[in-house]
């Protein structure tokens, strides 16, 4: 998981923008 949480990251760590 990525330290930076911007919105509602993903278990992966990566922004549910995808």
């Amino acid at each position: 998981h990525c330290s930076h949480k911007k919105l509602a990251t993903v278990p992966t760590g990566i922004p549910a923008s995808t």
